[in-house]
């Protein structure tokens, strides 16, 4: 159960057979006045197989998922996590290992899915994402010696024109 601004969300988990079905959930928003009816927001998804044989175990997957993504295990910047669910295999729900890994070399944050009957790799993503964009670095007050004013205190043209050299841009 979350709160909001408009009101509470209670989310809740698929499972088939007692095992979390990756991605499918349905979310009920219930307005805070009780004025409004609830609402409703499914992710459902229909799982026809019944787990079937595990052939692949966790240990197994964790090693094929670090190998998939050329993770150096002496330097991971945590502990890996592998979760058993259904994941998404294109028009189906499989069996399989869903596997955090926090890695510094290659630097990211890698979900891996590896299927538990062949220990096929499903898919591999890195939820780390770069970008850039100008910032003041560190800030235009101590680069100056204090002669250029603190931003919020751009009240002129000048201090303005002042402020623009100070930008850098950074990813």
């Amino acid at each position: 159960v979350r709160s909001g601004i408009g009101g509470d969300y209670v989310r809740f988990q698929q499972t088939a057979y007692g095992i979390p079905v990756e991605g499918a959930q349905v979310v009920v928003g219930l307005s805070r006045d009780g004025k409004r009816p609830a609402q409703v927001s499914s992710g459902y998804s229909r799982v026809s197989n019944a787990p079937g044989i595990r052939r692949v175990s966790a240990a197994s997957a964790l090693k094929a998922a670090i190998r998939h993504v050329a993770a150096d295990t002496r330097s991971l910047r945590g502990q890996p996590s592998v979760e058993e669910m259904y994941l998404d295999a294109g028009k189906e729900k499989v069996l399989g290992w869903r596997i955090t890994i926090p890695a510094r070399e290659p630097l990211g944050t890698w979900i891996v899915g590896v299927r538990a009957d062949t220990g096929e790799v499903l898919y591999a993503s890195d939820l780390l994402h770069f970008d850039s964009g100008r910032v003041f670095d560190p800030n235009p007050p101590r680069d100056s010696g204090g002669t250029i004013p603190p931003p919020f205190n751009c009240d002129s043209a000048a201090n303005e024109a002042l402020l623009s050299g100070q930008y850098a841009t950074k990813t």
